[in-house]
């Protein structure tokens, strides 16, 4: 049997409770949504608390202009990004029944997005922003930011197990026609090749009045044969 792969749209479209699957999918990403969000937010407040601080250096004690500003002027408090972290986890247990092999891609992506943004800034923010804590950080203690991402941690692994155990669908994957796959072969190599970027447009409309010319060839004789 042919293996399959790709994205969803790579497939026809299921029946009416397939469909409502799909719909439960895209609804479980909100939280990871939500998620980048308050992490661009997060990373944009460190950025102001640094720059009004005047970038202190922990280490040598100086900074690179003198304020009066101490860090930080806007604070982190580690139970928001402990709370951010859970986000990933709500999206795996959300999705968990309702993917399969369709979703495959969707949830390497996710599990970049895990694995990077949602992993690394909490252990980020739990050396900027000093809290009480029995967890020596020079002459300053680690903030629990960290908790977060050992949550995300528990997410990863679940989602990992998800994406090698995803399960066969009965919606059958569409075949592109010749037509399509030559449009994708022009754009593509039209990034690179400069002669076919600057002609990209007529090839294009080459392409389409070809693909017409085939399909009134397919109706005439459609109609001769009726």
């Amino acid at each position: 049997m042919k293996p399959r792969s790709g994205w969803v749209t790579d497939y026809d479209v299921g029946d009416k409770a397939d469909q409502r699957r799909e719909g439960r999918v895209t609804r479980a990403w909100l939280p990871v949504s939500l998620g980048l969000i308050a992490s661009g937010v997060f990373i944009a407040i460190t950025i102001v608390n640094m720059l009004a601080s005047g970038i202190p250096n922990e280490v040598t004690g100086t900074s690179a202009w003198d304020s009066d500003q101490p860090f930080p002027m806007i604070p982190l408090p580690s139970w928001i990004t402990i709370l951010v972290g859970c986000l990933p986890l709500l999206t795996t247990v959300l999705i968990w029944r309702n993917v399969d092999e369709r979703h495959g891609p969707l949830l390497s992506n996710t599990l970049t997005h895990f694995c990077t943004v949602f992993l690394l800034l909490p252990l980020v923010f739990a050396g900027t922003y000093p809290e009480p804590s029995p967890f020596a950080n020079g002459d300053r203690t680690w903030g629990w930011h960290w908790i977060g991402s050992v949550i995300v941690l528990v997410a990863i692994l679940a989602m990992i197990i998800r994406r090698v155990t995803l399960r066969r669908t009965d919606v059958p994957q569409r075949e592109p026609d010749p037509f399509t796959v030559e449009r994708v072969d022009l754009i593509r190599k039209a990034k690179t090749n400069r002669k076919i970027r600057e002609t990209l447009d007529e090839r294009l409309l080459e392409v389409h009045a070809r693909e017409a010319a085939s399909k009134a060839r397919t109706t005439n004789a459609t109609e001769t044969d009726a």
